[in-house]
C-alpha cells in the first residue's frame, strides 16, 4: 500500500519536478500535502466526486420540526454541503415503514404561508446548509411519537492527516489525484 508521501513523490516525478530517483524535500512535501488536502476539500463540495451516500437515522421528537446537522448536532455527522434524500420511518408498524420526503428549495420553503402547521406525519423537508451546523426542517411539524428520520448524505473522500497516512481510495480516485 502506498502512503500520501509516495503519492506526492510520484506526482512530482510525473510532472517533471523530480527525477525518478529523487524525493521531495520536507518543505516541498508540506506544500504538496496542503495542496492535496485543498483539492480534496474542493471535491467535498462537488456531487460528481462523491462516491457513496451514507444512511444515518435519528429520532424525530413529536412537536419538533427542526434538527441540526453537524458535529455535536441533533444528527451527529459531518455537516453535509448537500443531502441526497430524507425519509421518515414510521416505527408503529412491523416491519418499520420508510417513506420519502420531498426536498424543498429555498423559494418553496419561503412561500409556505403558515410555517407552524402540524400534522401526524411530515410531507416535505427543507435543508438549510448553515455553518457550522446545517438545519433540517420537517413540514408540517410532526406530532406522531413513533417516528424516526433517515438521512442519506453523500460521503466524500476524507482529507489526509499526515504524509504517512496509507492511501485507501475508491477505484479510480488515486489516478484522479
Amino acid at each position: 500500500m502506498s502512503t500520501v508521501a509516495d503519492l506526492i513523490t510520484e506526482s512530482l516525478q510525473r510532472i517533471g519536478v523530480l527525477a525518478a530517483s529523487e524525493t521531495a524535500t520536507s518543505g516541498d512535501m508540506t506544500l504538496c500535502f496542503n495542496v492535496l488536502n485543498q483539492l480534496i476539500s474542493g471535491w467535498q463540495t462537488e456531487r460528481l466526486t462523491i462516491y457513496s451516500p451514507v444512511r444515518t437515522t435519528w429520532t424525530i421528537t413529536s412537536g419538533d420540526p427542526t434538527y441540526t446537522i453537524g458535529a455535536s448536532g441533533d444528527i451527529n455527522v459531518a455537516r453535509p454541503v448537500f443531502i441526497d434524500r430524507v425519509n421518515f420511518i414510521d416505527t408503529s408498524q412491523t416491519p418499520d415503514l420508510e417513506l420519502p420526503l420531498r426536498m424543498l428549495t429555498d423559494t418553496e420553503y419561503d412561500l409556505i404561508p403558515i410555517k407552524d402547521l402540524t400534522s401526524v406525519l411530515p410531507s416535505v423537508v427543507y435543508y438549510n446548509p448553515t455553518f457550522p451546523l446545517g438545519t433540517l426542517t420537517l413540514y408540517p411539524t410532526p406530532t406522531s411519537s413513533t417516528l424516526s428520520g433517515a438521512i442519506y448524505i453523500p460521503t466524500a473522500v476524507p482529507q489526509f492527516t499526515a504524509t504517512s497516512d496509507v492511501v485507501s481510495l475508491p477505484p479510480g480516485y488515486q489516478r484522479f489525484i
